[in-house]
């Protein structure tokens, strides 16, 4: 009897902490030369709370850009920006490239919540 409630506690534990439970969203950025800011609003569940957020920035572009404030470039582009504790159901992405006049991008956002 031991056994099976340590069995079944850790199969709970693994399933509301994994990677399953999660909301993505992906923006694509096809003029690289224009400003832009975007909120993005996850599709969580009722009852449900966000407990997670991941932001990955990946693409190509001919200068420096910022995302929410991080300078990333020139040239390929592959960046964790967020990784970590978030208690919202939205996120902003704020994009700034100053100088910058060719290239693509993707940025993908991961909500996680609960089981």
């Amino acid at each position: 009897m031991y056994r099976i409630i340590i069995y079944i506690s850790a199969v709970l534990l693994f399933c509301s902490c994994s990677e399953w439970n999660k909301d993505e969203a992906i923006i694509e950025i096809h003029d690289v030369s224009k400003t832009q800011s975007e909120k993005i609003i996850a599709s969580i569940p009722e009852g449900k709370y966000v407990y997670k957020l991941k932001v990955r920035v990946h693409g190509e572009v001919s200068d420096t850009i910022l995302v929410n404030n991080k300078t990333l470039g020139p040239g390929v582009v592959d960046a964790l920006i967020e990784n970590g504790d978030y208690y919202e159901p939205s996120y902003t992405i704020d994009y700034r490239a100053p100088n910058t006049n060719e290239g693509n991008l993707k940025i993908e956002l991961s909500f996680y919540h609960n089981f």
